[in-house]
């Protein structure tokens, strides 16, 4: 059996996957094949860009290479929607697994934000549409939605019927743990953490605001938002006088060590943010997540009493106290990955690759 992973880039968020199939099924039966080699935005972030193993295909370097694959491997993981190729595999009798965020994401244009079924308004996109009912119909095809709204979308467009050919899904990171020469902290001080880019979409106004009506009613409290972007000026203007500390954008590894020193991660992203890995981080590194109702991780991964409505800063700041009463008494603890590790999501596409080519 043949697996080929068909993707946009070598992303930290899918190669932790495609190692633990590697292990599974062995390395001259899988290949990565990727189509952008160079992306400097992703470079930045610290993001490695080629693969350091053999069954990594770049699709311009190798282009006759990689077609063999994604034309005849026996199962395709994509995240592309290329329809042609889906139904070009399907005559071949092979299985194709397309996963993908959400489809109706809401669409923001000059500030105001329309309802994602707009786009059914494009014959392009009805066209879409259409072309995933056909795909549903195929006995070897099975979709995998990124986050429980990526599901009802897809629910929305194509009929309930289709559910019985998704499997959930999402982005899948490199497990890690505290690194060995590092202390404990024993201190009380009750800190709160935010990473990411300083976009209007990544909510982080909200977190401040929620951080405004705590700091009053909390001992030994203290905010840390770790990143860069347009809205950095703003909300340090909003901070002021607060114990809110700024820092700057950090390598993936840096924020992974930084975790462990926090009680609390919010994650207060919009519906704009299909996913949000940092949120995986954060459970792994065993911090207390609490998170907004749209964006796809928290919703996926979080339980209902740890979320809030987006913009919701009174919620937020509600449930920022609970958890500060929770640390006090020492009962805090984080909610742990479960099964959203690359492991468990190896062992669940193997399964359904079984479950498909019976």
């Amino acid at each position: 059996m043949k697996v080929v992973f068909y993707l946009d880039c070598v992303s930290p968020h899918q190669v932790p996957l495609a190692r633990e199939v590697v292990k599974r099924i062995g390395a001259n039966c899988f290949r990565y094949v990727y189509r952008d080699a160079v992306q400097e935005e992703r470079a930045a972030l610290g993001w490695q860009m080629t693969g350091d193993a053999d069954w990594f295909v770049h699709i311009g370097t190798h282009p006759d290479v990689a077609r063999e694959w994604i034309e005849f491997a026996d199962v395709m993981l994509t995240g592309f929607r290329d329809f042609e190729l889906f139904e070009r595999r399907a005559a071949r009798g092979l299985a194709t697994f397309y996963m993908s965020e959400r489809w109706l994401k809401p669409i923001v244009v000059s500030g105001c934000s329309l309802p994602g079924r707009v786009r059914l308004l494009h014959p392009r996109f009805r066209r879409m549409v259409q072309a995933m009912k056909g795909c549903f119909r195929s006995e070897n095809f099975r979709y995998l939605p990124i986050g429980v709204h990526a599901r009802k979308d897809m629910v929305a467009l194509c009929g309930e019927q289709t559910t019985s050919r998704m499997t959930p899904w999402g982005y899948f990171v490199e497990p890690f743990i505290r690194a060995e020469n590092t202390k404990m902290r024993t201190d009380s001080v009750y800190r709160i953490l935010w990473v990411g880019r300083m976009l209007a979409l990544k909510g982080v106004d909200t977190i401040v605001k929620a951080f405004r009506r705590l700091y009053p009613n909390v001992e030994n409290v203290e905010l840390t938002l770790v990143g860069d972007g347009p809205e950095r000026s703003r909300l340090e203007r909003m901070a002021r006088g607060l114990p809110v500390r700024f820092l700057p954008f950090k390598p993936i590894d840096e924020v992974h060590r930084l975790m462990f020193d926090y009680d609390v991660f919010v994650f207060a992203s919009n519906a704009q943010d299909g996913w949000g890995a940092v949120v995986s981080e954060a459970l792994i590194a065993g911090l207390h997540v609490l998170g907004s109702r749209e964006s796809g991780a928290a919703a996926t991964m979080i339980d209902a009493d740890d979320l809030f409505q987006a913009g919701d800063w009174r919620r937020l700041a509600s449930l920022l106290e609970r958890c500060a009463n929770e640390k006090r008494a020492g009962t805090l603890k984080g909610q742990g990955i479960g099964e959203w590790t690359a492991e468990k999501a190896a062992d669940r596409l193997l399964a359904l690759i079984d479950e498909v080519r019976k």
